[in-house]
């Protein structure tokens, strides 16, 4: 199936379907910003889910801001499953300074090297935390496991501690539809003008909420 023909199944009457290019004259680094408007691109998509994301309409004050505790997540799980949502199929999306609050959760590092015996010996061992054994976050950007739900870490996601600012996301993968029409491509040509080359990328991809009259996720907040 065609990408194009994946992108008209996908698209919704509410669907913004933007065209991103980021033109760039260079002369002799067009592999240096190629990579950086790429990287603008692929950030371009990111922040427009992150908006929609703002607009999933279930909120949940976090305990503490910028922190999630268990008794947090444990709230929403009981949100998501008492309106038929199956964990399995959810993930997280926490800002920067959540997961650092993660790394000292015991719910969210696993051990799997460490002792038999640590209960009685006392002794961490090799502890390493989940995602970063078999090079997973790099591959995936998956940075571990929580609830048994995946955990990915975004820097779009504001850390700011006012009241009422998104701070994390639990979400269902149908509650936000992501359609590419064309994907991240970079042309270029020589430029007498310039005496270089001009370099081009873009990108063509329409994203909605699939639904607003159903819990598809949770907005944690801070207070």
């Amino acid at each position: 199936m065609k990408r194009y023909n994946l992108a008209k199944r996908l698209r919704h009457p509410n669907m913004d379907e933007k065209i991103c290019r980021y033109p760039v004259e260079t002369l002799g680094c067009e592999i240096k910003n190629s990579l950086q408007h790429l990287y603008g691109l692929a950030k371009a998509v990111d922040t427009k889910v992150e908006a929609l994301l703002q607009t999933l309409g279930t909120t949940q004050n976090l305990s503490a801001n910028n922190s999630m505790s268990n008794a947090d997540i444990e709230t929403a799980l009981g949100t998501l499953m008492s309106n038929d949502i199956p964990k399995e199929e959810c993930a997280f999306f926490v800002n920067p300074l959540i997961y650092a609050d993660l790394l000292n959760s015991k719910a969210f590092i696993a051990a799997p090297n460490s002792p038999a015996n640590y209960a009685t010996s006392g002794s961490l061992g090799n502890v390493v935390p989940t995602g970063f054994q078999d090079n997973a976050v790099m591959q995936t950007g998956e940075v571990g496991m929580l609830f048994g739900m995946p955990v990915f870490v975004s820097s779009l996601i504001p850390t700011t501690s006012s009241s009422g600012i998104e701070a994390a996301y639990l979400v269902h993968k149908s509650a936000v539809a992501v359609a590419v029409q064309q994907d991240i491509r970079i042309q270029s040509e020589y430029s007498v003008d310039y005496l270089g080359t001009k370099v081009v990328a873009d990108v063509i991809y329409g994203a909605c909420v699939t639904t607003s009259n159903h819990v598809k996720g949770i907005e944690f907040l801070n207070t």
